[in-house]
């Protein structure tokens, strides 16, 4: 089989290539060296394509654009190639299984840590990923969802990092500096942890977690940088994007398609549940918990390993 990647620049997915590598090994699967997009949808479309015309029997495929991937993803079941995403998804085509937290839900628990953080009122900056694809999407409407209904006194001011470290950076530094900023939500941990830290001290706003003038922190990833940054108190919670559970379920779901076994709703073997979306899709909904200082040293979170 083979693993089409967005990009290896950015360190959350060198991190997945090499999970998913290891977890093909464990699971005893041939997996070819990733193929890495770098950053350009169209040489992913290609990519995958040259792929499939030397014969490969199944794809692990983390989409740059859920759009522009749907034509690779055809060409896969005009192959009977059976395609696998991870982390995001395509948005047409035949997709065995799309393997992904829920992230609508990952930015609901972010919008409860940061409204109990504020105490119902503020104003908070909303690092948005890429909306081109469903994860930046979701990740901010399940934030800005939240809290409309749960903390009508709380306002949030949303920009687009788009998975840069560099835009976050310039992001950061111009809303904090020119906007009064309660408390900041990230939808990457990895992209924008330092970055947003480096600007709180140059603004001399970085008090720990529990001091007076602490501005409340929270992201999603769960690297280990992140998790010392929640120990230090530099980040109030970090949503652990499970990522070694994103390799395996992967894996997993290939291989099986592959064998042409069925693929059913339910419990998985590996601890998750499979649901069918409103067009027919099968996703595999991985857990992702909140840590704070009271879990950060739990040793089953992959930053821990």
């Amino acid at each position: 089989m083979a693993f089409s990647i967005r990009t290896l620049d950015d360190r959350s997915q060198s991190l997945q290539a090499i999970l998913l590598d290891e977890q093909a090994e464990q699971q005893d699967v041939n997996l070819l060296p990733v193929i890495n997009a770098n950053g350009d949808p169209a040489k992913q479309n290609q990519d995958i394509g040259i792929a499939l015309g030397r014969g490969v029997g199944g794809l692990i495929v983390n989409p740059l654009d859920g759009a522009a991937i749907v034509p690779a993803v055809e060409q896969a079941n005009v192959d009977d190639v059976p395609v696998v995403t991870i982390d995001s998804s395509a948005a047409g085509g035949n997709v065995a299984m799309a393997v992904q937290a829920d992230n609508l839900a990952l930015g609901a628990q972010a919008c409860d840590a940061i409204g109990q953080a504020l105490n119902g009122r503020g104003s908070v900056l909303n690092l948005q990923g890429d909306l081109a694809g469903n994860v930046g999407v979701e990740r901010s409407e399940g934030f800005t969802d939240c809290i409309k209904k749960e903390f009508p006194g709380i306002s949030v001011v949303s920009k687009q990092m788009e998975w840069s470290t560099e835009k976050c950076a310039e992001v950061a530094q111009t809303v904090l500096s020119t906007t009064q900023i309660d408390a900041i939500y990230s939808a990457s941990e990895i992209i924008c942890l330092n970055p947003v830290a480096k600007v709180l001290r140059s603004l001399n706003r970085s008090a720990p977690v529990g001091s007076p003038g602490h501005v409340p922190f929270v992201a999603i990833d769960g690297s280990s940088e992140g998790l010392q940054a929640v120990r230090e108190g530099v980040l109030d919670g970090l949503i652990s994007q499970p990522r070694d559970r994103y390799a395996e379920a992967a894996v997993y779901w290939v291989d099986r398609a592959m064998q042409k076994l069925p693929i059913e709703a339910g419990s998985t073997p590996h601890g998750s549940s499979v649901v069918v979306s409103e067009d027919g899709q099968y996703i595999d909904n991985i857990p992702a918990p909140m840590v704070t200082r009271d879990n950060v040293d739990d040793s089953s979170l992959w930053g821990n390993k």
